[in-house]
């Protein structure tokens, strides 16, 4: 089974490395790159043909509008979108499609990911 690889590139890093500590108990996951910079985020998403990019959520509560340029036909990359507080958070699917959850448990988050593949062909025109 193809493990499913993440470049987080949340702004904060007490949230990055909550996040880590989840991401590294499951073995069908793998963090494969991580930044603070949002410059740095679409490099790491290619060279290690990352399937999600984890980033924070703007002030405003949205995915930030710069990243739908990782967002092209083809690609196997989804973003999910986290606030510092971890109370919201969003999914931006390739074809734009996007879900929102407030209140969201790691474990839905764990479930969501390790059925990655599946889920992103279910959206994907």
């Amino acid at each position: 089974m193809e493990r499913c690889r993440i470049v987080l590139a949340n702004e904060s890093r007490l949230l990055r490395e909550m996040l880590k500590s989840v991401i590294d108990k499951s073995p069908s996951l793998e963090i494969v790159g991580e930044t603070e910079k949002f410059s740095e985020i679409k490099k790491l998403a290619e060279k290690h043909n990352a399937h999600w990019v984890f980033v924070t959520l703007s002030s405003t509560g949205n995915i930030p509008d710069q990243i739908n340029d990782l967002l092209i036909p083809g690609s196997a990359i989804s973003i999910l979108a986290i606030s510092n507080n971890g109370e919201r958070v969003k999914i931006r699917w390739v074809d734009l499609h996007e879900e929102t959850y407030i209140d969201w448990s790691l474990e839905e988050m764990l479930t969501i990911l390790q059925e990655k593949i599946p889920h992103h062909e279910r959206y994907s025109g």
